[in-house]
């Protein structure tokens, strides 16, 4: 059977079925919710840092498994920390962290003055 007809023949059966189909599909990303969402962790992380999963595991390896800020070992992981400007990975970071420098926009000037004021609150909480 040639190609075109065969194509033909899939999309018919799917619009006479697409309800069922739709339904079917529905209960795969159910059954298979963590498979899915691990594959579009590698899918994403491809995609937007260049990074394979050997890649990832061996900055990962390097690290010990540690945030590079505070140290923690997060029980869900680290995430990708990289420069907005030019993209580049920098090392994995636990989600607080990670949030933590995207929140002050890698501000060395926003990153000082937020410790200053923790550092002023601090000394105010000890009179």
């Amino acid at each position: 059977m040639d190609k075109e007809k065969e194509a033909t023949r899939k999309r018919a059966w799917y619009a006479a079925h697409k309800d069922q189909e739709m339904a079917r599909m529905a209960r795969y990303r159910v059954s298979h919710k963590e498979q899915i969402s691990k594959q579009m962790q590698i899918y994403e992380r491809r995609r937007k840092y260049g990074l394979t999963t050997e890649q990832f595991n061996s900055i990962a390896d390097q690290q010990n498994g540690h945030c590079l800020i505070c140290g923690c070992v997060p029980a869900k992981g680290l995430h990708i920390d990289h420069c907005h400007k030019t993209g580049r990975v920098r090392g994995l970071l636990c989600s607080k962290c990670n949030m933590g420098l995207g929140c002050f926009e890698d501000s060395l000037e926003r990153l000082e003055r937020a410790r200053i004021y923790v550092e002023y609150w601090r000394s105010q909480d000890m009179l």
